[in-house]
């Protein structure tokens, strides 16, 4: 495992995104990618903590829509559709029955959460083999808000588990500065058994046996997939729409 750390500064335009592509290119397979939020964003996440622990919702709506016009704009101009290619969050809510530092864990993260998510889709509609780890539930930690102390063996054991799966993409990109304490989280299989067969977890319950069954489909793909199997996808939609007329 290589692992790659990029600052603030080095991804805080477009410009630097695409330095991090050609880096991650000629850096070969098995590498992990550890990113920090965009340029200021940390300070004014801080800000809109700070406004919402106030109550001053006006302040904290201004500061998380500058927020994302940030991101939505560096991301368009790295040539991804926002709400298609990357999904922006609504403003993170603040509880007041919680204490400020356990609110600022939960809201100034999310500047590592969105330029993670950015990059990885960036890397990944340029060709290179990418999947998105959510580090809050890989690096385990206390709960010592803002101060947290790091379970490193239990951590350890989970990303090891991560990583050596049949099949992993050939680059991982991460948060830097963030973990977890939840002790349960809901994944798709394969990866639930995956990670019960290598003995990091055990699977406690099935969303579909509890809660009954509940039909649905999706489909996701490439934009250059789409704008040449226009015929498949077609087919697959006239499909759903039997499928969705029998049913009612």
């Amino acid at each position: 495992m290589k692992v790659y750390k990029f600052g603030g500064a080095s991804v805080k335009d477009a410009s630097g995104v695409r330095n991090l592509k050609e880096i991650v290119a000629c850096a070969g397979d098995d590498l992990m990618v550890v990113i920090s939020a965009m340029g200021k964003t940390t300070n004014a996440l801080e800000r809109v903590v700070a406004a919402l622990a106030q109550k001053d919702e006006a302040t904290a709506d201004n500061e998380w829509l500058a927020v994302l016009d940030y991101h939505v704009h560096l991301a368009m101009e790295l040539g991804l559709k926002p709400n298609e290619d990357i999904r922006f969050p609504m403003m993170p809510e603040y509880d007041h029955t919680c204490s400020y530092d356990q609110n600022y864990d939960q809201i100034v993260s999310q500047g590592e959460i969105l330029s993670t998510q950015i990059v990885a889709v960036y890397l990944l509609k340029s060709g290179i083999r990418t999947e998105w780890w959510n580090m809050p539930k890989l690096l385990r930690t206390d709960n010592t808000f803002r101060e947290a102390q790091v379970d490193m063996q239990a951590s350890a054991q989970v990303i090891r588990a991560g990583w050596d799966r049949p099949n992993r993409p050939s680059v991982v990109v991460t948060q830097g500065f963030i973990g977890g304490t939840a002790d349960y989280c809901t994944v798709f299989e394969p990866t639930a058994s995956e990670y019960q067969a290598n003995g990091t977890w055990h699977i406690v319950a099935s969303v579909g046996e509890q809660s009954g069954e509940i039909p649905y489909t999706s489909f996701i793909a490439l934009d250059s997939y789409i704008n040449d199997n226009q015929e498949t996808l077609k087919g697959f939609l006239r499909a759903i729409k039997k499928a969705y007329d029998f049913m009612n």
